[in-house]
């Protein structure tokens, strides 16, 4: 018997977590020839195109201590909807937060590892 199978939801960004987030994204461009699509001039986010999957830069630098470092992102134009489905699946997720229009929550694999739903896609 095949186990359930949850939405279909794309990778559509990794975050770093970066104590220098301007220099970090500089260095991604110049060495990976990333385009930069996105840059916060206070520092606190930056966003390259990866090809495929965008690298999200985050100025929360002290979370690399006490988390792993990066948070895997999943798209999806329904956060809401995607959380409930996951959670049916017996994934942990946190509740949803608005920020004006970005919509996402964040949970765990089982390993620990930081996931989070977005519709910033």
């Amino acid at each position: 018997m095949k186990p359930p199978k949850g939405p279909k939801l794309n990778l559509a960004r990794i975050i770093v977590f970066s104590a220098d987030v301007t220099s970090l994204a500089r260095w991604y461009e110049s060495v990976f020839g990333m385009s930069l699509l996105e840059l916060d001039p206070k520092g606190g986010w930056a966003d390259l195109d990866g090809g495929g999957c965008r690298l999200g830069l985050h100025g929360g630098g002290s979370k690399r201590t006490e988390d792993c470092g990066h948070k895997i992102v999943f798209g999806a134009k329904d956060v809401a909807a995607a959380r409930k489905a996951v959670l049916a699946l017996g994934a942990a997720f946190g509740p949803v937060k608005k920020f004006g229009d970005l919509h996402l929550c964040d949970g765990r694999d089982p390993e620990g590892n930081i996931l989070q739903i977005s519709n910033r896609v």
